[in-house]
């Protein structure tokens, strides 16, 4: 399995648990003391899904209110989702 599968892999695994806010809160505070770069890059991350996830054409209940959250934030930043590496 390549790393990239495999961090995908673990992130649902703690998504699909019963206890995932807490962790998600946990993971996050964690990464507020990270390398500020690793946090530029993190946010990056972040902001890929979210333009991807903007544009997807199939989605239901289950997904929709992610897909229209995702669409206002890329509307509110115009296409500006660069960050620059330091």
């Amino acid at each position: 399995m390549s790393d990239v599968k495999e961090v995908q892999h673990q992130v649902e695994g703690m998504l699909n648990s019963f206890s995932y806010r807490e962790r998600i809160n946990e993971f996050n505070e964690l990464m507020l003391e990270s390398h500020r770069t690793l946090q530029q890059s993190y946010t990056g991350l972040c902001l890929d899904w979210l333009q991807k996830l903007s544009v997807q054409k199939y989605f239901d209940d289950r997904n929709k209110a992610s897909i229209e959250i995702a669409k206002k934030i890329m509307k509110a930043i115009e296409d500006n989702i660069s960050l620059p590496m330091i």
